[in-house]
């Protein structure tokens, strides 16, 4: 548990794609610019823009076209995953000169447990100065440290000023500092939780702190406890550095055409659990459920998930469970342009679970080992070498949708913000 008095921080590097980009390309540091997708290959989408960028109103994961209609004079750079790892690496070796007790919440964010920091580094606005101070110097690129007391406010104070600050909400303060924002600005409430927050009269995280207990408890179960609590500043939550993603290990891509049969989307949700099994391997992690995203060719969205009878990292296991998703909680009406698959509840591989007394676990060790000797024989020949004889059906996607996402591993893999 941590102490009651820790000091935790969330270290945030500002717009990581772009910054990265516009320091390798000083020529363009000054002008609005964008990292986003390939757009020969349909995937034309913001990935991360800089403040000159911010200023025209360009979000990310709008489409190029979008962004270009806001600003004539956009700069567009291809994402280059590689450098931002490389980037990520450095910045993580920085904080670990701090604390040993660094957590990934993706690949630019990482919360740091400093409670045992202050003793030889001064308090925590003096560490996140001083953290600032060497990632500009040494890296080029800029962070905004987020100080509080827990997890849940180190990450609301890192989102309140941007680039390059360092931002305290204390247990003195944190009722004048949080509780007046909107209860959107604070970590777990999405667009929907907020909306409906909003139907309940709850519009500030001051108000979800008063809240009644009976009111939350029935409009979101249990977790709706937890937001009040959360609200309250209770979040006792350690910094762990070994924490499994909490988000969940996704691959996701724009299709090649728009699919107009269920044929074409189970080829796609084979095609892309694939990549998710293999990185759920790498990471030795099972998953507990799958969750599926389609974008129709209008634009439109939705997300639909179900739940599997084993944790698994088997391929086929979870596209069969995504296709099941698909075809049972999913309207096909309009043709569909991106899916993704989303491998969730994730625990560690060999964390032990309730066998089936008459399920063939025999054959799913086979088929678990047979998985493992394919990983081996790509790490040693390529990511393409071997690839199962049903993926060769689909000729369109087979090599567009295996391993050549706009994401990175990593990236995915904490379900990044950038």
């Amino acid at each position: 548990m941590p102490s009651p008095n820790g000091v935790v921080a969330l270290c945030d590097a500002n717009n990581f794609y772009a910054s990265c980009a516009c320091l390798y390309n000083p020529e363009i540091r000054e002008k609005p610019v964008v990292v986003g997708g390939d757009e020969g290959a349909r995937h034309g989408i913001v990935l991360s823009k800089n403040y000159h960028a911010k200023r025209f109103g360009i979000q990310t994961a709008e489409t190029l076209n979008e962004a270009r209609r806001k600003c004539r004079d956009l700069v567009v750079v291809r994402a280059d995953f590689d450098l931002y790892l490389r980037f990520a690496k450095k910045l993580w070796a920085i904080y670990h000169d701090y604390t040993p007790l660094v957590e990934p919440y993706g690949i630019d964010e990482c919360y740091l447990d400093l409670t045992g920091s202050t003793r030889l580094f001064g308090g925590g606005k003096e560490i996140g100065d001083d953290i600032r101070r060497r990632v500009r110097e040494e890296l080029g690129i800029t962070v905004t440290v987020g100080v509080s007391f827990n997890k849940v406010f180190a990450k609301l104070a890192s989102d309140l000023i941007k680039p390059d600050a360092t931002v305290l909400i204390t247990k003195e303060n944190y009722k004048e500092t949080a509780w007046p924002l909107p209860a959107s600005r604070m970590i777990f409430v999405g667009s929907e939780t907020y909306r409906k927050l909003l139907a309940m009269d709850i519009y500030t995280i001051g108000d979800l702190a008063k809240a009644d207990e009976e009111r939350l408890k029935l409009r979101f179960g249990k977790n709706g406890l937890l937001l009040k609590i959360y609200a309250n500043g209770y979040d006792m939550s350690p910094v762990d550095p070994g924490a499994v993603p909490v988000n969940g290990v996704s691959h996701s891509n724009t299709l090649p055409y728009d699919a107009t049969t269920p044929e074409e989307v189970r080829s796609a949700i084979y095609m892309l659990s694939e990549g998710v099994a293999i990185r759920l391997r790498s990471q030795g992690l099972k998953c507990n459920g799958v969750q599926i995203y389609i974008r129709d060719n209008e634009m439109a969205s939705v997300i639909r998930q179900g739940q599997l009878q084993y944790p698994t990292y088997l391929a086929g296991e979870i596209a069969a469970k995504g296709f099941e998703v698909f075809t049972e909680k999913y309207r096909f009406v309009k043709p569909i342009r991106t899916i993704g698959v989303k491998a969730i509840s994730l625990q560690d591989q060999f964390k032990m679970y309730q066998l089936d007394l008459f399920g063939d676990h025999t054959h799913r060790e086979r088929l678990e080992r047979a998985e493992q000797a394919m990983d081996d024989i790509r790490a040693r020949f390529g990511k393409n070498a071997v690839m199962k004889a049903g993926n060769l059906g689909s000729k369109d996607l087979t090599g567009h949708l295996g391993h050549n996402s706009e994401t990175n591993p990593l990236i995915e893999l904490y379900d990044i913000h950038t």
